[in-house]
């Protein structure tokens, strides 16, 4: 499903229309390619990086984090601590790791909510 952007938000990002969803159909497939690429270490490790990269900011990021957490959730019997710990081991530890982890917590941290707040300036 897509939304329609306002008219500043579709200047700066050059496409009028924002996807909010996938439909029904396509999630099957999705998760079947998640499940490959989350059995090779390095398209894995290259697809949090690509996205980390892709995201200006942590919220931006928290709206796909949020879709692969559900699924890394459902690899790992339903458990967040579990998926934590399986991201710091294929990911690594650098910022942009901190940042996919920050994006799915409870809470983020005062300086994501900061970044997030002043992003624009």
């Amino acid at each position: 499903e897509r939304k329609r952007r306002d008219s500043v938000v579709a200047k700066i990002t050059g496409a009028t229309y924002s996807p909010v969803s996938l439909k029904p159909p396509v999630i099957l497939e999705a998760k079947r390619l998640y499940v490959l690429i989350h059995n090779d270490p390095v398209r894995y490790h290259h697809l949090y990086m690509y996205l980390a990269n892709r995201c200006a900011t942590v919220k931006e990021l928290a709206k796909v984090t949020n879709h692969l957490l559900g699924w890394e959730k459902e690899m790992h019997g339903m458990n967040k601590l579990e998926v934590i710990k399986c991201w710091r081991l294929h990911l690594g530890s650098s910022a942009l790791t901190g940042m996919v982890i920050n994006s799915v917590l409870d809470e983020p941290s005062l300086a994501s909510r900061c970044t997030t707040t002043f992003y624009p300036f």
